[in-house]
């Protein structure tokens, strides 16, 4: 399953919904707010977080398209998310979309991410956003996200290394 804010335990395992102690039982606020969770888009930030988006996406639903932005989020991108919303899917998991990085999305694309945030709450897509630098990522799509970090893996190369002889000759 998905991993807590500390990296150990699923999320489900630590959600407050769990356990007789945490249950909430008056007026339905126990399955309120788990849907909430679950329709809530998660945001992966950092340097494994597409490939993390990618697994969730599989896990919460059925992909309907390859990952979409790449080379950095466009308008067209979120506009194509609208038009997928509608789509109920096939078999028995709902449709998911992954987005990213929304840390190099335009600011048209950010915006039209937003709406589309706005708009998509009660549609069956599950939409799963990354990022790599999550500062980089605008702070009213934070807001309307659950975030999760995603540190390097042991097998994790930095696009960048090749450079650090580079910098380390510069700093001598």
């Amino acid at each position: 399953g998905l991993r807590g804010e500390d990296g150990h335990g699923d999320i489900e395992d630590q959600a407050p919904w769990r356990g007789d102690e945490h249950t909430l039982p008056m007026y339905g606020l126990q399955k309120t707010f788990q849907h909430q969770l679950l329709m809530t888009p998660t945001l992966f930030h950092g340097p494994e977080a597409r490939g993390e988006a990618v697994k969730l996406s599989l896990q919460v639903g059925r992909p309907l398209a390859e990952p979409l932005g790449d080379q950095g989020l466009k308008v067209e991108d979120s506009r194509k998310v609208v038009s997928l919303s509608h789509n109920s899917g096939v078999g028995d998991k709902p449709p998911s979309i992954v987005l990213g990085p929304l840390d190099r999305a335009t600011p048209e694309a950010s915006d039209a991410l937003l709406k589309t945030l706005e708009d998509l709450q009660e549609a069956p897509l599950r939409i799963c956003l990354w990022a790599t630098d999550l500062a980089g990522v605008a702070p009213t799509i934070r807001s309307r996200t659950f975030q999760k970090w995603c540190p390097p893996s042991s097998q994790y190369i930095d696009p960048l290394s090749h450079l650090e002889e580079d910098a380390q000759d510069l700093n001598d």
